[in-house]
């Protein structure tokens, strides 16, 4: 059996503009238990597949007791709870689990959280993680970004980070190339999701090139504050101090364990 969401909502959202009331897509009421099995399932353009649901609900809320399914390259398992899901503003709360799963098509999946810096164009790598979020949806199911909160533990493997606004422009502003696409083996990090703001509390990226900590917040609007402590290698040392003889890209530490430090604040 094969599920197309997307094509479905297209149908009922022409259908509504045929109609003189326009409700949205609504969920019909239920009082009942769901066991249901899905083959393939298309959804915000990415295929997901294998799917399984044991559910049950009210006419308050559907509860979501076990979904397992595979997409975005690696499995995914969730719990949760619809409420208002006969309403056109869904309001969810669950709880997902991934593994092996390519962080850049979840990205994609949920219109890359609202960010308009860190998007499915700017990350990669298989990642590991553990989610609590909670959202209202659309009338075609989609999230609703103001109302988006989530707390994720992250493990990344085998991942990078390519023209992500803050490092790219300090890359620009210090004339060290090497910052726009920086690849690493791991990277373990807890991220929050609040009122439109991406909060990183610390991030540590280590691979043959630099040793960077960085930590800061940045709004779905643009605005973006963080702090970063670069231990240079040998080679990137070299042109750092080529192009900052004045001392004027930020302030700079010799350690003769890890060579020159240089911290910075991004903001804009």
């Amino acid at each position: 059996s094969c599920l197309d969401l997307d094509q479905l909502m297209l149908l009922w959202h022409n259908k509504d503009n045929d109609a003189e009331d326009n409700g949205g897509f609504m969920l019909p009421e239920l009082n009942t238990h769901l066991d249901l099995t899905i083959d393939k399932l298309i959804y915000s353009q990415n295929t997901l597949t294998d799917i399984k649901v044991e559910a049950h609900s009210t006419v308050e809320e559907m509860c979501i007791e076990s979904l397992r399914l595979w997409g975005c390259d690696g499995q995914l398992l969730a719990q949760g709870s619809l409420f208002d899901y006969t309403t056109n503003s869904p309001r969810l709360n669950a709880t997902i689990t991934g593994k092996g799963v390519a962080i850049s098509k979840v990205f994609r999946m949920f219109k890359d959280f609202g960010s308009e810096s860190l998007t499915h164009n700017n990350i990669s790598g298989s990642l590991t993680t553990d989610i609590y979020l909670s959202t209202t949806f659309t009338e075609d199911f989609h999230p609703v970004i103001e109302t988006f909160t989530a707390d994720a533990n992250l493990l990344i493997s085998d991942g990078a980070l390519s023209d992500f606004g803050p490092l790219t422009e300090f890359s620009g502003f210090l004339g060290l190339d090497d910052l726009s696409d920086i690849r690493f083996e791991t990277l373990e990090n807890q991220i929050f999701i609040k009122e439109n703001t991406l909060y990183i509390p610390g991030m540590e990226i280590k691979n043959n090139v630099l040793d960077l900590y960085m930590e800061g917040r940045q709004s779905f609007e643009g605005e973006m504050e963080y702090h970063i402590d670069l231990a240079l290698a040998e080679l990137l040392s070299g042109k750092y101090h080529e192009r900052n003889r004045d001392g004027e890209f930020g302030v700079v530490q010799d350690d003769n364990r890890k060579g020159t430090r240089l911290f910075v604040k991004v903001s804009g």
